[in-house]
């Protein structure tokens, strides 16, 4: 059925430092592997890959998934992307020249995402490649943050590197241990 199942704890590495672009070539921001690049994706349990319909599944049980992105070439020093999961759907894509492309990615179960720019904290994260867009949703279980403020939902674009819309969450309280 061209699916492939692990579990780990486990890991995988992805070495697109080679990856050869054209001065003219668009280069998308944000999780690119048509650039120069190296992706980690540490601590699942359980990973499932189906060839057929390129998607990618991983869960963190015991863990949080932690998803490191580091750019390999040199005008992206400052574009390194860490983030963190419970669980993740990557789908993938073949472009026109027969290179697999992230299409979108869902995380869930909590989320984590750091780069240069912001801190994002919600329940889960929705990533389009095409538009380079991440929104993020907190839930009642898991509120959602940008840089340490609460909010309902924001949506950033990486190629930009602004966010395009906020909604600020409900004034709440918090107690602090003394």
């Amino acid at each position: 059925e061209k699916t492939i199942f692990a579990k780990g704890p486990g890991m995988i590495i992805v070495d697109n430092s080679r990856v050869k672009t054209s001065a003219s070539e668009n280069i998308a921001a944000g999780y690119s592997l048509s650039r120069p690049c190296y992706v980690f994706l540490r601590d699942f349990d359980e990973l499932q890959y189906y060839i057929n319909s390129n998607k990618i599944l991983a869960y963190g049980i015991d863990k949080r998934l932690l998803i490191d992105y580091f750019p390999a070439d040199k005008d992206d020093t400052d574009s390194q992307i860490n983030s963190t999961a419970g669980s993740l759907q990557v789908n993938l894509i073949e472009n026109a020249d027969g290179r697999t492309e992230i299409s979108t990615i869902h995380a869930g179960n909590g989320i984590t995402y750091e780069d240069s720019k912001n801190q994002i904290a919600a329940n889960e994260m929705f990533y389009d490649s095409a538009l380079s867009i991440i929104t993020a949703r907190g839930s009642e279980e898991q509120g959602c943050m940008l840089n340490g403020v609460f909010v309902d939902e924001i949506q950033y674009d990486l190629k930009a590197g602004a966010i395009l819309k906020t909604t600020l969450g409900q004034p709440s309280a918090t107690d602090i241990e003394k």
